[in-house]
């Protein structure tokens, strides 16, 4: 039996890049898997057909995570398929790419890591506050 049997996951931007490894290391140790994407379905198709090929489960859900209400359906959505969320992995961002010197200072965003909080946070992103939500009849998200 692998390690994360039975455990339904959630990566956001799993499309592409590390959030296609994330995607496949959690199919490979047994997570059923639902990975977003805002621009590559073709991609995004092309990873679920590698899990899947694999013999595990694999979701796809259209989601642009700079709009909060898009990303909080994309948690919904989850659980509705998967019927409950165990892994959330916050991986989509937004790349400005091009030429170091021509960045502007705006556009490097703050990234820090932190422990989820009990009660979601005001201005917390959609799917952290979906996550830590309680859910009727069934405590929170995360401890279920």
């Amino acid at each position: 039996m692998t390690k994360l049997a039975g455990k339904m996951a959630l990566v956001t931007g799993g499309s592409r890049g590390i959030g296609t490894a994330v995607a496949r290391r959690l199919a490979a140790d047994g997570a059923a898997v639902a990975l977003t994407y805002a621009n590559s379905a073709a991609q995004a198709a092309d990873v679920a057909q590698s899990i899947e090929g694999k013999g595990g489960c694999a979701v796809v859900i259209h989601a642009d995570h700079a709009d909060p209400p898009v990303a909080a359906r994309a948690v919904e959505q989850t659980v509705d398929q998967l019927r409950r969320l165990d892994i959330l992995v916050n991986n989509a961002s937004i790349f400005t790419g091009g030429p170091l010197e021509q960045a502007a200072v705006q556009d490097c965003g703050e990234v820090r890591i932190r422990q989820l909080p009990e009660e979601p946070e005001e201005g917390a992103p959609a799917e952290r506050r979906c996550f830590v939500e309680p859910r009727p009849g069934q405590g929170t998200m995360r401890d279920p």
